[in-house]
């Protein structure tokens, strides 16, 4: 059976960091770790983000909805280990923006702000692996726009070929 440690240097912001950097950071840290039933909610949209949240087992499914409650509505499994938004922590708008709800028991480990700032000044490692996660999800946004954009194009493109 894996270790909470090992289970922790699985996590993505915590990949590669070496044994003495995190036993620091665990030293120093005050994680808090909780458990969550099947259907519980373990975020809920729009609240204000001012910890980091991992995934660390089991399963969950993040549902994200269109602005003002329109009926556009996405969800979509999330694989485990998993960090919750980290581009949430930071910036302009410091809300969820999916709603996380269990659908199996799931163990939650959570970093207030203010911890995860100081490890950030203080472990390369860590630092290069949020920008990694925040550059990876703008990435992946931006792929998606231009997936729709082009797609609106093909369907306006092969609707006006059908007309004429």
């Amino acid at each position: 059976m894996k270790s909470m440690y090992d289970t922790i240097l699985e996590l993505p912001l915590f990949q590669g960091i070496s044994s003495e950097s995190l036993t620091t950071i665990l030293d120093k840290a005050a994680l808090h770790f909780e458990k969550k039933s099947q259907g519980e909610v373990i975020i809920q949209s729009g609240t204000t983000c001012n910890e980091l949240t991992f995934i660390i087992e089991g399963n969950v499914e993040k549902t994200t909805q269109g602005k003002e409650n329109s009926t556009f509505i996405a969800s979509e499994p999330v694989s485990t280990p998993y960090v919750i938004e980290p581009c949430s922590l930071f910036g302009k708008q410091t809300v969820y923006r999916s709603t996380y709800t269990a659908l199996s028991n799931v163990n939650v480990m959570s970093i207030s702000k203010d911890y995860v700032v100081q490890i950030l000044m203080k472990d390369e490692v860590f630092l290069f692996n949020f920008l990694n996660q925040i550059c990876k999800h703008s990435q992946l946004l931006e792929n998606r726009l231009w997936d729709m954009v082009n797609y609106s194009h093909s369907m306006v493109e092969g609707g006006l070929d059908e007309i004429s």
